[in-house]
């Protein structure tokens, strides 16, 4: 089984990278497997146990009046405070390791060809996951505040504070082994992704 991280910045696309992955691998009849570390943040963000230490923590205002949490809200505290960010992550990122390990010895119990790890804050956080690849899914810096801003509705202010809360693209280029730019038309990014998949299905014929 290989296994490939994929991170890269906010709003670079790194699930629509992932869906062609999907796609392609899928077609050659390759079977693989996705993990999906914000989707798991999310299911974190419902569980009783996360809820009683957020609001330990942060009080009410964490919570809407249904009883969820107010991701809204809870994003610009941690953007705006280095402390409430630091306690989201050492609340939350041991769980997503070990939710993560799962996925990867199902994976390997399963017969998986590929394993795909999608991992935003993989170096911010060095999650240390066995792996044999780290794609790197980028854009430029304006296309990210673009998206952000209008596929978002983030302010100027708000992406200065997320984008200052992660490594920049630029570093996260430099620590990848492959790179999918995901500034051009779609047919481009999925060629990105088709060449990708001749790289890692040839790495598994080694």
């Amino acid at each position: 089984m290989l296994t490939i991280a994929i991170t890269g910045g906010v709003a670079c696309g790194k699930s629509t990278v992932i869906r062609l992955f999907t796609e392609i691998l899928g077609s050659m009849d390759l079977p693989l497997a996705c993990f999906d570390a914000d989707a798991e943040v999310h299911l974190l963000l419902t569980k009783t146990e996360v809820l009683v230490k957020l609001l330990e923590e942060f009080g009410s205002e964490v919570l809407t009046p249904h009883g969820d949490v107010n991701r809204g809200w809870l994003r610009d505290v941690v953007f705006a405070d280095a402390n409430a960010r630091r306690f989201l992550e050492n609340l939350l990122h041991p769980l997503v390791l070990d939710r993560a390990k799962e996925f990867l010895a199902d994976s390997l119990a399963n017969s998986v060809s590929f394993s795909f790890l999608e991992i935003p804050l993989l170096y911010e956080v060095d999650f240390p996951l066995p792996r044999d690849l780290d794609l790197v899914v980028a854009v430029s810096v304006a296309e990210q505040r673009r998206r952000l801003r209008e596929e978002r509705s983030l302010s100027d202010d708000q992406i200065g504070r997320v984008l200052g809360a992660q490594w920049s693209i630029a570093e996260k280029v430099k620590m990848g082994h492959l790179l999918i730019w995901n500034d051009l038309n779609p047919n481009e990014t999925k060629e990105q992704v088709w060449l990708a998949c001749q790289i890692i299905r040839s790495l598994t014929k080694q």
